[in-house]
């Protein structure tokens, strides 16, 4: 053999080699881990009002009905309630839901109505129910001491005839239990001191509505406040033309039962009578008694 193949031969030797050692190198080292990096963005919140519980419409809204909420400040929208923009106590409590919100819901100011603001009387009224307004004076509105939420009876005075086809002067309590949704323009008394008004709104269904409404034709009206014992807690009684809600009895009062001298007039105005002739004159003499 020549001495350059010779070489050649250890040349290629030494190569295969050094390619084997690298070779086992890499098969024996672990694989590097690949590095993982965290991004944290951090997020900028502001704390907004939201519902504590399902409002549904016409709830008289206070502060068991909200909360304070953390929200990312890029998705508050302009219309909610932002914590240090709002007084609570003036601009939330005591309004009323005119739209439903659910729990956990942002608050807006467009669904809520306060006193005085288109459509708030609308939002309080119960479902099926409607508003009414009679004229009441000092007197016949118990001198400011009615507020809203309270339950009265009304009382019509007019005048009948008796049998003798005189006019009577009678008093009588013809409807029970109305409630009252404001006076005048004020639905919400904070301080609760007496301001008199000079008009009582109702809330009623649509039938004792129209019989409020002949009662201001007949005659003249009043108005007896009803204690808060006349009605269970949590109960929601109608207003009737019943005192009990179940007698169909009414309670009425003629001059007779103020005064002797003054003649009675019964239930339907029909007393009995007999005429007695003395001489040409004839007098009318009451012998049905009372």
């Amino acid at each position: 053999m020549n001495p350059r193949s010779l070489v050649l031969i250890i040349v290629a030797v030494a190569i295969a080699g050094l390619a084997a050692y690298v070779a086992r190198s890499l098969m024996q080292e672990q694989p590097a881990q690949a590095e993982i990096v965290e991004v944290t963005r951090e997020t900028t919140t502001t704390e907004i009002l939201v519902a504590a519980a399902d409002l549904p419409i016409g709830t008289i809204v206070n502060q068991d009905h909200f909360r304070w909420q953390p929200w990312p400040e890029d998705a508050i929208d302009e219309r909610y309630l932002v914590d240090g923009n709002i007084n609570l106590t003036e601009g939330v409590y005591g309004r009323v839901m005119r739209a439903s919100l659910l729990e956990g819901e942002p608050v807006t100011a467009g669904k809520l109505v306060g006193p005085g603001e288109r459509g708030f009387l609308a939002a309080i009224l119960s479902p099926g129910h409607r508003a009414i307004t009679v004229p009441i004076t000092q007197t016949s509105g118990l001198a400011g001491f009615i507020f809203p939420g309270d339950r009265v009876d009304m009382i019509l005075t007019h005048s009948v005839l008796d049998a003798r086809q005189q006019s009577q002067q009678v008093s009588e309590t013809v409807l029970y239990n109305l409630r009252v949704l404001a006076i005048d323009q004020r639905t919400n008394n904070q301080q609760n001191e007496p301001l008199p008004g000079s008009t009582v709104t109702f809330e009623v269904k649509p039938k004792i509505a129209e019989m409020v409404a002949l009662v201001m034709q007949i005659g003249e009206l009043s108005l007896s406040l009803r204690s808060l014992s006349d009605q269970a807690p949590g109960e929601e009684q109608e207003a009737s033309i019943n005192p009990d809600f179940i007698a169909p009895t009414k309670s009425f009062t003629s001059g007779a039962d103020i005064s002797a001298l003054l003649p009675g007039v019964g239930a339907r105005g029909n007393n009995s009578f007999v005429s007695v002739a003395r001489g040409a004159s004839t007098n009318a003499v009451d012998v049905g008694g009372r």
